[in-house]
């Protein structure tokens, strides 16, 4: 007899693919190396205190293992010669160590004509990317990252890490001849300032002072003369930002222990980004480059260069490549390892493609052709024609009526520009940026759309930032009649909605906060309280992540641990909807009541009596649990009952099943993908289709004329 298999909801990602684009170095961390989050959670001690921790230990296979798989670039080997090797990791991209190099006075050293942009640009690449290597050469030996200074007697700042990684550059001789019992400003290290080696000169001065710095606020890596390693990271060397290169008022001299310290932490956009003027050059902590565009948020920045307070921050969120042309093969940002997950990426995206268990995507429209981004420079030079162009508009735009149509009419001229995408795209930017000082989001929507819909931007991180910069411009100024509000609930929720999909819950739990202050407003008493409980429950969301990923990494060392399994199972079920992945492993744990349920489920039904007995077992379970859960059990109870309802005839059984179909329609949505379901719901938001889709006015077009049809 047939098996009878229900209709699965609509799922937006597959976990397992999600895992390998995460790995790769341009998108973000692994789900694998998250995990490793918890147990790096003890703050780093200062530099003097970690120099006799970070002596070689002996590692147990298991620390070997992790140690292999969350630090690529490092090779894992026992410290002692009679230990069987558990790991031995060695990638291509390891630093070479360097050959010994000499260095002549600054002033000899300077070009006859100053550097083009694009040699300023090469310089400061090579530059950041080689001081990347020393460092991890540093960290390879000593187990640890150069303290930011040493500290000679009396307690005063004496040398700058950049003097302690020379021997790492090439620059032994030049090393020794630095005296470290003494301050950087006295002698004989004061003379030594015109030997600033080549990696941390300025390409715009050629002086002593440089750009190269480490963020060293009290609340970041650095700080207060703090030192770490990789492993002792938090948020994971590939989340957290070790080395930036700053703007040249921040600029110090070379052997000075100074580093960036913002002055003022809640404005550090305003700080960083004119050197290179598309944005900031900085390396992750675990070597990799990335360029920190001016579109990154105050908040983003802040969590990408601290790694113990629990900010959640993914790489994916912000990082960039570096754009610059003319890079040997040598100079390359890709490597080995980037290639390896690259190719595992491809083979998984494959085989989840011809799985027809596989999770089914968000509707996407692969009719939408979008143009590349413009050329950075191009961009710049666009820019600053557009500030000639539309100076006493934007200086006569001073209402926010006035920004909104200026805007609007910004736009407008955009869309004509056809030949022109670096103005295009010039224009948009502009435009959006006037539309988040004005009061109107139908025109921050539109703005969003237009350059969603034209350039091969990100949509979700696109959306998450303007409609988070829109909330906090909202705040400061006090606004009391947004207009618009029903297409920004709207909007909202199909974004709060994409972060969940996405396990940003912070971001998710930000914009929540935004709409539930947009709601009080427009005086709508009931999804204020369904808001108001989402908030709540993405803080738990987050929580359970954190627990979740933890819990997959034991299941990887150890498969046989099936509660690991189980736990992990549990997490995808229940907060990602996704019971294909998530039931498997829930039913290895078959001594619960979870595991057996799960185990029931997944032999599936041949009859309308089974059908109810699998509705009828999760009910029985989601009474005994509790919030995230409970609702989970109860909605998978509700999908079997339903399988069944419509086939039953009329009976006991059906009432049965009726009454429990009522019951939990009137039950509390008690999980984030329930509540974001019933708010898109009450807004007329569809959360089946991606934010690419949303912004297609021919996907709006065959939306309204659906619910013409419907109401009809």
């Amino acid at each position: 007899m047939q098996t009878v298999k229900p209709t699965q909801r609509l799922v937006k990602i597959s976990l397992l693919l999600t895992t390998f684009c995460l790995s790769l170095p341009a998108c973000g961390p692994s789900q694998h190396d998250l995990m490793m989050r918890a147990a790096r959670r003890q703050r780093p001690t200062s530099g003097d205190e970690q120099e006799q921790e970070a002596k070689p230990k002996k590692q147990t296979a298991t620390a070997a293992v992790t140690t292999a798989a969350s630090e690529p670039s490092l090779k894992v080997q026992p410290d002692e010669p009679d230990e069987p090797a558990v790991a031995n990791v060695e990638t291509t991209d390891q630093p070479e160590p360097p050959a010994v190099l000499k260095v002549s006075p600054i002033g000899q050293r300077v070009p006859e004509a100053p550097l083009s942009e694009e040699e300023r640009r090469r310089h400061a690449f090579r530059s950041i990317k080689k001081i990347a290597q020393a460092l991890e050469r540093y960290h390879q030996k000593e187990g640890i990252f150069p303290p930011p200074y040493k500290t000679v007697d009396g307690g005063f700042k004496g040398l700058s890490w950049r003097v302690e990684l020379l021997p790492y550059l090439g620059y032994e001789t030049l090393y020794q001849k630095f005296d470290k019992s003494q301050p950087w400003n006295r002698e004989p290290n004061q003379s030594l300032l015109e030997l600033i080696p080549d990696e941390y000169v300025s390409p715009e001065r050629f002086d002593t002072k440089t750009n190269f710095q480490l963020p060293a606020h009290p609340t970041f890596t650095f700080g207060e003369g703090r030192t770490t390693s990789q492993r002792r990271i938090e948020d994971g060397a590939e989340n957290t930002i070790l080395l930036l290169e700053v703007d040249d008022r921040d600029a110090v001299p070379w052997t000075s222990p100074e580093d960036y310290i913002p002055k003022n932490l809640l404005q550090m956009s305003q700080e960083l980004g004119e050197l290179r003027g598309d944005g900031t050059f900085a390396c992750w902590a675990n070597g990799w480059p990335t360029l920190l565009s001016n579109s990154v948020t105050d908040e983003q920045l802040r969590a990408a260069m601290t790694h113990e307070t629990g900010d959640y921050m993914v790489a994916s969120m912000i990082h960039r490549d570096i754009p610059v042309t003319d890079l040997t093969d040598g100079e390359s940002q890709t490597n080995a390892y980037a290639q390896q997950l690259q190719q595992q990426l491809q083979d998984v995206a494959e085989a989840v493609t011809t799985n027809p268990g596989a999770p089914k995507p968000i509707e996407t429209i692969a009719a939408i052709e979008r143009e590349d981004l413009p050329i950075a420079a191009d961009v710049a030079k666009a820019k600053d024609r557009l500030r000639l162009l539309y100076a006493d508009a934007i200086g006569d735009a001073k209402f926010e009526k006035a920004k909104a149509t200026l805007a609007t009419r910004m736009l407008a001229q955009a869309e004509e520009m056809t030949a022109d995408p670096a103005g295009a795209f010039a224009l948009q930017t502009a435009a959006l940026s006037l539309a988040l000082e004005s009061a109107d989001a139908a025109v921050v929507i539109e703005a969003i759309d237009r350059k969603v819909l034209r350039f091969n931007v990100d949509a979700f991180e696109t959306n998450v930032d303007a409609l988070t910069r829109f909330s906090e411009s909202s705040s400061a100024l006090g606004r009391t009649g947004i207009e618009g509000i029903t297409d920004l609930l709207k909007r909202l929720t199909v974004v709060i909605h994409a972060c969940v999909i996405e396990n940003d819950y912070l971001r998710a739990a930000k914009l929540t906060r935004f709409a539930s202050r947009v709601s009080d407003r427009a005086d709508s008493d009931e999804i204020t309280r369904m808001l108001n409980r989402l908030r709540s429950q993405l803080g738990a969301a987050q929580a359970e992540y954190d627990k979740s990923v933890e819990f997959l990494q034991i299941y990887r060392e150890q498969p046989e641990n099936v509660q690991a399994a189980a736990a992990f199972g549990s997490f995808l079920c229940c907060f990602k909807g996704d019971w294909e992945t998530g039931l498997p492993l829930i039913a290895k744990s078959e001594s619960s009541a979870f595991g057996k349920t799960a185990a029931l489920d997944l032999a599936g039904a041949a009859t309308l009596d089974q059908l109810v007995v699998l509705g009828d077992a999760w009910w029985d379970l989601s009474q005994r649990g509790r919030g995230v859960y409970r609702q989970a059990a109860e909605d998978r109870a509700v999908m079997w009952y339903l399988a069944a309802f419509e086939q039953m005839p009329s009976s006991l059984e059906r009432m049965h099943v009726k009454s429990r179909l009522a019951e939990a329609q009137e039950t509390l949505a008690s999980s984030p993908l329930a509540l974001c379901t019933q708010l898109a719901e009450a807004f007329g938001a569809d959360l089946s289709i991606n934010l690419i889709a949303l912004a297609d006015p021919a996907t709006i077009q065959r939306r309204l004329a659906k619910a013409d049809r419907d109401e009809d």
